[in-house]
């Protein structure tokens, strides 16, 4: 479901044959990006890690989520979508350059932190194409994250064979959320 819904954002349908040989191009520790250049795809690593760092858990970066963001808009993407997202990695760096003079991946990790943190601040509604930009690019982490195995077995409670139904338990805020 993840998937299709991902296949929506990007323009494009994903035949269920091609979702393993993703999952498998996407795993791969030699992973070689075929849809942004090299300092294009350490910056999307770059922020990757921010958006979900590791903690007591794995993070996106661990989880290859740059790697499976790189694949989706290589494989498929629709052109305005790639073109979207050439676009606005370009412009974050711009903006970045403006503020520190440096590119996003020559800054130190606090001023990507705040940076970034900046951009995300604002509302959804603002018009502003990089902010706009940032909000789509974190949902797509976010989902790359969350669809991944590590996002949903370590992140997440999962239970691949739920067993009763069990209504009403009791839940506290150190509890962690559940996956399906």
């Amino acid at each position: 479901m993840a998937l299709k819904n991902i296949s929506i954002l990007l323009g494009a349908s994903i035949p269920l044959a091609k979702i393993e040989l993703l999952s498998a191009a996407v795993n791969d520790k030699h992973f070689a990006p075929q849809f942004f250049n090299s300092d294009e795809f350490m910056m999307v690593s770059n922020m990757v890690d921010l958006i979900i760092p590791r903690s007591d858990t794995p993070g996106a970066l661990d989880a290859l989520v740059n790697n499976y963001i790189d694949m989706m808009l290589s494989e498929w993407a629709s052109s305005d979508t790639q073109k979207k997202y050439h676009l606005g990695v370009a412009k974050l760096n711009n903006a970045v350059k403006k503020e520190f003079s440096l590119n996003f991946n020559d800054c130190d990790r606090q001023q990507q932190i705040n940076f970034l943190t900046s951009i995300d601040n604002y509302s959804d509604t603002n018009t502003d194409k990089n902010i706009q930009f940032f909000h789509d690019f974190k949902w797509f982490v976010i989902s790359g994250y969350y669809t991944s195995k590590e996002g949903a077995s370590m992140e997440l409670n999962y239970d691949p064979m739920p067993g009763i139904y069990r209504g009403c338990l009791p839940y506290t805020k150190a509890d962690k959320a559940w996956s399906a």
